[in-house]
């Protein structure tokens, strides 16, 4: 079975994983694009960008500036190490032995609005970039726009034969109704159907 989920808006940026192992997002060069988009912003922007307190603004503000293309253990954390809350919670990463996280690395995917698609693995930088936001891009006015090409050819390239995940995902970016439940959504029952399907 193959799984999507949320980030979490809350980073722990202090505890040390408790394994060494890593990997490098697939879609840095969008990411870059995205960041010299906001980086001119200035904490007032994003505060009525995102909804945000002028605290949070700046801090954000100051993520931004910080940000780095370049993804290495001295700047980055692995995404299922840094990412809070009830989904994180319940996965406990750090109860995870190493079959556990080879598994988790196959099969689970974290839906980002920076990155676009992490691995649980992946490096990430400190962030906050909600994929609803209404940031005006190269590719559109928001998020959705910004990724939906390059979320479907990276969906279908790394679940090849996961196609309704695919079409699922795509489905879910274009139609303006899906959207604000697109985070949250797992995909155990339609995976559960295709391989039904393919074993007959």
């Amino acid at each position: 079975m193959k799984f999507l989920i949320s980030p979490a808006k809350t980073l722990d940026l202090t505890s040390k994983p408790n394994n060494e192992s890593f990997s490098l997002p697939e879609l840095l060069d969008d990411s870059q694009q995205l960041i010299n988009t906001i980086k001119p912003c200035t904490p007032a922007d994003i505060a009525s960008l995102m909804k945000l307190s002028d605290k949070l603004a700046t801090l954000n503000v100051s993520r931004y500036q910080e940000w780095q293309k370049t993804h290495t253990q001295l700047n980055s954390r692995p995404a299922i190490y840094t990412f809070m809350g009830d989904v994180y919670t319940g996965l406990d990463a750090y109860s995870l032995n190493d079959s556990d996280m080879n598994y988790a690395q196959e099969s689970l995917r974290i839906l980002s609005g920076l990155y676009g698609l992490l691995k649980p693995l992946d490096l990430m930088q400190a962030y906050r970039l909600e994929m609803g936001t209404r940031l005006n891009n190269d590719r559109g006015s928001n998020l959705y726009q910004f990724w939906g090409t390059s979320l479907l050819i990276k969906s279908m390239t790394t679940f090849k034969k996961a196609n309704y995940w695919s079409i699922w995902l795509l489905m879910s970016i274009s139609k303006q109704s899906t959207r604000k439940n697109l985070p949250l959504r797992l995909l155990p029952r339609i995976f559960s159907t295709k391989k039904t399907v393919n074993s007959k």
